[in-house]
């Protein structure tokens, strides 16, 4: 084995030295919060195929491998020799992945049953071609592959060269979003668990919060210090769900500059990777800033840019979209329940962090911490932005997610099985009648706002946006 994929791989020679200096799990000692996200018990490795995992970078991809293969050593007692954890952006050619997976299988028993982790594989040229030629020979007929990428769309679509050598497990894909507040609350406020999933448990879908009581819901949540929650959500809008930027709130108070350049950095070299131009990444940013949240469409965002064609904005779009940096939310056409083609658009980030990573390099920040504090600790116009964006990003995990653009417009449309449900964000304790003009057309709704009570206006559901956003 390449001595570069050695310290990944310690449990070959000694268990222990695995759990206490693998680069991945070691880091975890020193972390006041440690995330076991669902995936590592959803995620069944006993059915031979080939596998994906998605997301963006540093949401936790590789420490979820190193996870698994703890688990694999200790729960299923797998034999260490029959495991191999490749870290793929160490190679740029698929024959380069080629020779090491061939050494791999070598060291291996092939009669038996095998795991391979390839982490990271869209760092590679080609690597398809190397899957396909393991796969063509038919070694994951017996045998377990896991792949991970950040670009979404282009390991899902190289994927489809595989047909018929997937497996036949229920899921063969799966995705890793950054944590969601539900799963930030649990863990930085672990003595409202039993109130906050107590909660979550009552509420059998959106439409049937929405059709619920004022006072059947203030018994949902009698258990939950909504006045804490509400201070949680704070934070989380700050953190996002970036355990670096977690724990490192955490300890200090403060989020350092480190981190928003790991962060940064990753976007950047991302785009880089591509061939494509750091100045005219920089500019969409700064262009969507005054934007988020708004209705927008790919010939506006380009007039504010030095970009010449539009063309070129719609690429570098759909690019952070398949990052997971941000998304591009349609609006709803309500007779078809599917997106309206010819409406504008509204861009949102995916995570309330990266949105002040970006923006503060965009506008060169010297102290994104201190951005930080004056735009999203403190009231202003980005802030109520982030939060819309927070809102729509973390129920799109669950629903197809829209917004409605008829007279006025409404923030959020969820479809739910064959109807839709409209969503209004005012970040705002208190409500007024022209701000609701068009979801109140509907004849039921949900009203997310800054106050801690729940009640009604006129036939709608008010409730604080922090309960709201504890769904997904």
């Amino acid at each position: 084995m390449k001595n570069e994929l050695v310290i990944h791989n310690l449990f070959k020679e000694s268990i222990d030295a695995f759990v206490k200096n693998d680069p991945h799990l070691s880091g975890l000692r020193n972390q006041k919060y440690v995330f076991h996200p669902s995936l590592e018990r959803e995620m069944s490795l006993d059915a031979p195929g080939i596998y994906i995992l998605t997301g963006g970078r540093q949401v936790g991809k590789s420490t979820l491998m190193k996870l698994l293969i703890k688990n694999l050593l200790f729960e299923k007692r797998a034999a260490p020799r029959q495991i191999s954890y490749v870290a793929c952006d160490l190679f740029e050619r698929y024959q380069e992945l080629v020779l090491v997976m061939q050494q791999v299988f070598e060291e291996m028993d092939r009669e038996k049953y095998f795991y391979l982790f390839l982490d990271e594989i869209t760092y590679v040229r080609e690597w398809d071609r190397a899957i396909k030629h393991f796969a063509d020979l038919g070694y994951f007929k017996h045998g377990y592959l896991l792949i991970t990428g950040s670009d979404s769309i282009v390991l899902k679509e190289s994927m489809k060269k595989f047909p018929g050598r997937r497996g036949k497990a229920d899921t063969t894909d799966f995705h890793y979003y950054p944590l969601s507040f539900s799963n930030y609350a649990l863990l930085v406020a672990p003595d409202q668990k039993a109130a906050i999933n107590g909660f979550k448990k009552s509420i059998v879908s959106p439409q049937a919060l929405a059709e619920m009581s004022p006072d059947l819901l203030e018994k949902c949540t009698a258990k939950i210090d909504v006045k804490v929650i509400s201070e949680r959500f704070e934070n989380y809008l700050l953190t996002g769900g970036f355990l670096s930027a977690i724990n490192g709130f955490a300890n200090s108070g403060r989020i350092d500059k480190f981190i928003y350049r790991i962060y940064q950095e990753w976007v950047i070299g991302d785009f880089l990777k591509r061939n494509k131009r750091e100045f005219f990444l920089k500019d969409i940013i700064t262009a969507l800033t005054d934007r988020l949240a708004k209705q927008v469409s790919i010939h506006s965002i380009a007039s504010q840019t030095e970009i010449q064609h539009h063309a070129t904005v719609q690429e570098y779009l759909e690019i952070l979209q398949d990052m997971d940096v941000l998304f591009i939310q349609p609006a709803l056409r309500e007779d078809k329940l599917r997106p309206a083609p010819k409406k504008a658009r509204k861009i949102h980030f995916s995570d309330p962090f990266i949105a002040q990573a970006l923006i503060a390099w965009a506008f060169k920040v010297d102290e994104p911490w201190v951005f930080a504090e004056k735009n999203v600790a403190r009231e202003s116009a980005l802030k109520e932005n982030i939060v819309e964006g927070c809102i729509s990003a973390l129920l799109r995990r669950n629903y197809p997610t829209y917004y409605i653009k008829a007279d006025g417009e409404v923030d959020i449309a969820i479809l739910t099985g064959r109807t839709f449900l409209p969503i209004e964000i005012k970040w705002s304790e208190s409500l007024k009648k022209a701000d609701l003009k068009q979801i109140l057309k509907y004849k039921k709704g949900i009203v997310g706002y800054k106050g801690l009570r729940i009640g009604k206006y006129e036939h709608l559901l008010v409730l604080p946006i922090p309960l709201l956003a504890l769904l997904p």
